[in-house]
C-alpha cells in the first residue's frame, strides 16, 4: 500500500548490495517496504526507470531500482544462467528489502525476470507490471540474435549509438536520443565485457521459455508497450495480455522499446492505477 509521504521526504538515494543466486545485485531509491521494484531491460542499468520512479514517488509510491547482476558496481559469478533464476533472484532481493508479497516488473528482460517469479511463486507475487517485454521469438526482431556477440566486440560508446534506432520511438530519437545513448554507454561500462555478453547470451536462448506458460501464471498482470517498439511488437504484448487471466494492456503512443524512459507521464498512470487497484479489498 503507497505510503504518501512527501516526495521530500522519499530517501531517493539510498543503495545497498544484495547478494542473490546470480551475484551481488545493487539495489537503489526506496528500500523500506518499497510499493514496486523494477528490474532493467538487457545492458540497461537501474537509471532506465529512474523518470518513471520520480513520477510514481511524486504521488506517493516507494520505488526500489535493481541494477542487473555485473552492472553498476554489482557481481555477476555465474557463467550460465536461466531466466528461472533471474525470477527467483528477484524474489531474493524483495526477500532482503523485507517485502513478503512484492509487485515486480520492469522492462524487456526485468519485465520476464517478474513474470518467471510470478510463475515459479504466484502465492508470493502480488503483482506484475510487464514493460515492452519479450514474451515469444516470433514476435522479436533479428537483433536479438546478434545481441550477444555485438556487446562483447563492439566498443560500448558505438554501440549506445547504434542502439537509438532500434530502443526508441520516432519522437525520442529525434530529441532525446543522444541522452538515452549515454545513458546506454554508462552502463555498458559499468560491467565487464564477458558478463555482458552473459546475459545478452542468456535472453537469446530464452526467448521461448515463457510463452506456453502464460495460461497458467494467475497473478494480476499489467503489460504495457510502446506502439513502435521495433524490437519486441506490439502484437506480442496483445497475444500475451490475452492468454495471461487476470492481465490488462496499456499501449503508450509515440513510444518505442524504452517506454517507460520515454512517457514516463504515461506510463506512471497506468502504474498508478494499476497499484491502487491491488490495494482494493478482495
Amino acid at each position: 500500500m503507497p505510503r504518501l509521504l512527501p516526495p521530500t521526504l522519499v530517501p531517493v538515494n539510498a543503495m545497498r548490495t544484495v547478494s542473490t543466486r546470480l551475484g551481488e545485485q545493487v539495489i537503489l531509491g526506496d528500500l523500506e517496504d518499497p510499493d514496486l521494484l523494477l528490474w532493467p531491460g538487457v545492458l540497461f542499468g537501474a537509471e532506465l526507470h529512474e523518470p518513471l520512479a520520480q513520477c510514481l514517488r511524486e504521488r506517493g509510491f516507494g520505488v526500489a531500482l535493481v541494477e542487473a547482476p555485473g552492472f553498476g558496481g554489482g557481481t555477476l559469478d555465474r557463467e550460465t544462467f536461466s531466466m528461472e533464476d533471474c525470477g527467483a533472484a528477484f524474489l531474493e532481493v524483495a526477500d532482503a528489502l523485507g517485502v513478503e508479497h512484492p509487485v515486480l516488473g520492469g522492462t524487456s528482460w526485468g519485465g520476464t525476470s517478474a513474470m518467471h517469479a510470478a510463475r515459479c511463486a504466484p502465492e508470493r507475487v502480488r503483482g506484475v507490471v510487464a514493460m515492452n517485454a519479450p514474451f515469444h521469438r516470433g514476435d522479436q526482431s533479428g537483433f536479438f540474435s546478434r545481441l550477444h556477440l555485438v556487446v562483447r566486440t563492439v566498443p560500448a560508446g558505438l554501440f549506445a549509438l547504434g542502439s537509438i534506432r532500434t530502443s526508441l520511438g520516432r519522437r525520442a530519437q529525434r530529441e532525446r536520443g543522444l541522452a538515452m545513448a549515454r545513458i546506454l554507454r554508462g552502463s555498458l561500462k559499468s560491467a565487464r565485457p564477458v558478463d555482458r555478453s552473459a546475459v545478452a547470451r542468456m535472453v537469446f536462448r530464452e526467448r521461448d521459455a515463457l510463452f506456453p506458460a502464460l495460461p497458467g501464471i494467475d497473478v494480476p498482470t499489467l503489460v504495457v508497450h510502446g506502439d513502435e517498439d521495433s524490437l519486441c511488437t506490439l502484437r506480442g504484448a496483445v497475444k500475451a495480455a490475452d492468454l495471461l487471466p487476470r492481465a490488462s494492456l496499456e499501449v503508450i503512443p509515440g513510444a518505442g522499446h524504452l517506454a517507460a524512459w520515454e512517457r514516463p507521464v504515461a506510463v506512471a498512470n497506468a502504474v498508478d492505477a494499476f497499484l491502487r487497484e491491488l490495494r482494493r479489498p478482495g
